[in-house]
């Protein structure tokens, strides 16, 4: 996971990933910080997992935010400050 906070990044944006099918949750950044970049690296174990990101406005982030969350080395989705809203971003990451 690739991301970086707008000015109001303190304010609204929280996000986690979870294993599916014991909602056990092994990434949680529950209060992120404003105009900060975040780089998260983690080898998961095959099985399903669910990505969710938070922001509280639904606005999204102000340009250059963006989100960005790779799956194998390939880009499995992207947001960035022209996608509006967003108040809540869900995904689902299937690990073979």
């Amino acid at each position: 996971m690739n991301l970086r906070t707008d000015k109001f990044g303190n304010l609204d944006n929280s996000m986690f990933l979870r294993n599916k099918k014991n909602k056990k949750k092994i990434l949680i950044i529950k209060k992120m910080k404003k105009k900060t970049k975040y780089k998260e690296c983690i080898c998961l174990v095959p099985g399903n997992y669910k990505f969710q990101f938070f922001d509280s406005r639904g606005d999204g982030f102000l340009k250059p935010g963006f989100l960005k969350v790779y799956l194998d080395g390939k880009r499995k989705f992207s947001v960035n400050w022209k996608k509006d809203p967003w108040d809540t971003i869900k995904e689902t990451l299937k690990i073979n």
